[in-house]
């Protein structure tokens, strides 16, 4: 089997799958220095955009495409590549569609997808610049007339631009001039409820009409400084308690329990550990929703904020690409995005082999900087049992650890970052 690969970068972690299953690798890439260009079977530095990967394709006669690029801007091209590859050629990419694309990479358009499915999301509309909507504001909140509809936020609020990735052209306003600045610089801007509490972030794979939501991913708590989540300690899968002080849980205190009494007894572990199921079952299943409903292919990325306040999830955002979150994902469960695509490209995506091979594993994720202890091996980017993976690029690098328990990996952690100034307290 041959296939093609778009984009260098995320190569590592498909290239000892595809030695093991003795798959001839194709890689088209853009920057001549670029890393991992030595793991391809073959190589072809090209001028950036979609001609040359189309016409390289064809001429090699590959049996599909599997483009593994992590950012926003080339999707719609790639979109478009595998609209004529796929209907002209019978050439298979693995990616979603365009409509899908035109969603997902504009923010007004997937609020408008959210709403139109009855999906929760943050309330939210979009202000234009041209004096037509008037706003008034206090120390509290702000108000705004919509041709005589009042719609009225409290302080902070989120302000948004169509485009942008990485928290760019995201501004949290905490007072009116805040917003009176932000609003000068753009014709419009989506005006957007500050959600106080849990992010979190949910990987869905799509193939052929089938969804597989992998495992909700705690990327830490709403700051009020714009902090990316990837400068986090993250962690997986999402928790409603724990009392490790990296606050990556959900605080029972914050949730409605309905059903307990109000005597003094403690809580029955098994109410919790059901409360705990039915949390992770909520989410998973409104991601499963929202992929069938968008119609996606390959491999996408769900946000949700958890609100304490009122014990409710928001969607906020869908990226079609290749998550962030992708490493814990693969050390919760076993499950790997980057190498599911490659089973989608060889027809053997499995919904059923997916649930048999899952496994119920912890995940934690720190930023390292640079680090400086024992990388278990140079080149598999692969979880054993009780591993790690570093990644990153330098002085970015994070580092995964992936564990049958949570206590195991926390130890694991301690050890390993000994030389690191981190507090990581179980």
């Amino acid at each position: 089997m041959k296939i093609l690969f778009i984009g260098a970068r995320l190569f590592d972690d498909v290239s000892f799958f595809l030695k093991e299953k003795e798959i001839y690798s194709i890689l088209t890439e853009s920057n001549p220095n670029a890393d991992n260009l030595e793991l391809a079977d073959e190589v072809h530095i090209v001028s950036r955009g979609m001609d040359e990967p189309k016409k390289i394709a064809i001429e090699n006669n590959v049996d599909a495409v599997v483009p593994l690029i992590g950012i926003d801007q080339p999707l719609m091209d790639v979109a478009i590549l595998k609209e004529d590859l796929e209907k002209n050629h019978n050439i298979p990419v693995i990616c979603s569609n365009r409509s899908v694309i035109d969603i997902s990479s504009n923010k007004f358009k997937t609020k408008e997808f959210f709403n139109l499915n009855n999906i929760k999301t943050p309330k939210s509309f979009i202000f234009t610049n041209n004096k037509t909507c008037d706003f008034n504001s206090t120390k509290n909140k702000i108000e705004f007339n919509l041709n005589g509809e009042i719609l009225s936020f409290n302080w902070p609020i989120v302000l948004k631009q169509k485009e942008g990735q990485g928290g760019s052209n995201i501004k949290i306003a905490k007072n009116s001039d805040d917003f009176k600045r932000y609003i000068e610089k753009f014709n419009e801007t989506l005006v957007e409820e500050f959600i106080e509490g849990s992010e979190i972030s949910v990987e869905v794979l799509s193939f052929n009409e089938e969804y597989f939501p992998i495992v909700p991913v705690y990327k830490g708590e709403t700051s009020l400084d714009g902090c990316h989540p990837i400068k986090r300690v993250r962690s997986a899968p999402f928790e409603i308690n724990s009392s490790n002080n990296l606050n990556n849980s959900i605080n029972l205190n914050s949730i409605n329990l309905n059903n307990l009494s109000n005597s003094n007894s403690s809580i029955n572990s098994k109410y919790l550990d059901d409360l705990y199921h039915s949390k992770l079952n909520f989410i998973m299943n409104v991601s499963l929703f929202i992929a069938k409903n968008l119609k996606s292919e390959g491999t996408i990325d769900i946000d949700f904020i958890y609100s304490k306040k009122n014990n409710l999830f928001y969607a906020i955002e869908i990226n079609t690409r290749p998550s962030g979150t992708r490493y814990l994902s693969y050390g919760a469960t076993g499950i790997s995005p980057l190498i599911q695509l490659v089973y989608m490209a060889s027809h053997n995506f499995s919904i059923e082999n997916l649930n048999n091979e899952k496994k119920d594993y912890y995940s934690l994720e720190v930023p390292v900087g640079n680090f400086n202890g024992e990388v278990l091996d140079k080149s598999p980017k692969k979880f054993i049992k009780n591993s790690w993976i570093v990644h990153g690029p330098k002085n970015h690098e994070r580092i995964t650890f992936s564990g049958e328990n949570k206590m195991l990996v926390f130890n694991l952690a301690k050890k390993l970052l000994k030389n690191h100034d981190l507090n990581l307290e179980f």
